[in-house]
This record gives C-alpha cells, structure tokens and sequence, in this order.
C-alpha cells in the first residue's frame, strides 16, 4: 500500500471519529442537561428576570432653590425637591413632615473636610406637597412617569454656605420584601450672598 491511499484511508477515519465524538458529546450533554432539570431552572429564571423587569421602580430625586427675599442678614429661600417615578410601577414615598429637609452650616472648608455647626442646623417643616402628573397621588404613591414636589421655606444667613439634605423613605426594585422602605436622599451645597 503507498503513502497516499494510506493517507486517504487515515484521513477518511479521522473524519469518522471526530464525527462519532460530537454526536456522542452532544447527545452526554443533553442527557446530563435534562437530568439536572437545568431546562426548567434556566425557564424559572428568565421568567423571574421577566417579571422585575416588567415591573420596575426608579425613584429619580431633585434639589432645587430659589430667592424669595433677600433682607439685610439673611435671606428667605423657596427649596423644593422633585420625586420623579422613571419606571413603570406605582412608586411608594413616605417622609416626615418635621425631618424630611435639613439645612446645615458650613462654618470652614478645609483640605481634609468640612467645618460644621452644628448648632446652626436647621429642620425647615415641609410647606406643601404637589402632584404634577396625570393621574391623581393616592396617599404619597407616585405612578410612572409622574412628578410629586416636597417644598419647604428657610430663612438663611447671608455670607454662609450651607448643605442642604432631603431624606425620604421610597420603594424601589432594590428593597427586599421583608424590607418594604429603603432611605434614599439628595444633598446639594447653597451659598448665599
């Protein structure tokens, strides 16, 4: 036998085996996936994915100020915070009328931090509570796509810097069922001339 029929006989084989390995490896893996029940875990799973996505809770959190009316030492500020419901399942905020806002004075700023007084700390009560959307804030639910406003007024000093804080307790897909709440804020810093 010369070289080349041996070559073509080998090569012919080859294919044969190789073959037989990938239908016999196909056939150990779908006998080892369906043994493991792995078809119906991976279907239970995408069916969870599925269902947070079709159901999902996005709290979007604004700060903003405006002058009302400057007096010689100290000026009164309007400072309102946006609750914005991005996704598309009803949003659930709860806040104290007394806590929600907190207005701090920065006494010095440092290379290392902040100087804080904390003695000057304020706790402005919550002045009004609105709904800009197109349906109607049962309690302090936010549908999608909807806006609420938490506004409060302050009478701050001139020449000051201060950090003003909103804290809030909201719903969201990241709270566990147990957990019904989660604490998220907004800051921002405000100076006043």
């Amino acid at each position: 036998m010369d070289s080349q029929k041996f070559n073509n006989y080998s090569s012919g084989f080859q294919h044969i085996v190789v073959a037989l390995a990938v239908v016999i490896g196909g056939i150990w893996t779908l006998i080892s996936f369906e043994a493991l029940n792995q078809r119906e875990i991976a279907k239970g799973q995408l069916e969870e994915i599925n269902n947070r996505i079709k159901k999902i809770k996005i709290p979007a959190l604004s700060l903003k100020t405006r002058l009302i009316k400057k007096e010689e030492k100290e000026s009164i500020y309007q400072i309102k915070v946006e609750v914005t419901n991005i996704g598309n399942e009803i949003l659930e905020l709860s806040y104290s009328a007394e806590k929600s806002f907190q207005l701090t004075l920065i006494t010095d700023v440092k290379d290392y931090g902040l100087t804080i007084d904390s003695s000057s700390t304020i706790l402005p009560k919550l002045v009004s509570h609105h709904f800009d959307g197109s349906k109607q804030v049962l309690s302090n639910e936010v549908p999608p796509n909807a806006t609420i406003s938490v506004q409060t007024l302050a009478k701050l000093k001139r020449n000051s810097i201060y950090q003003i804080s909103f804290k809030a307790e909201l719903t969201d897909n990241f709270v566990s069922e147990e957990k019904k709440f989660r604490s998220r804020g907004v800051s921002e810093f405000l100076y006043v001339d």
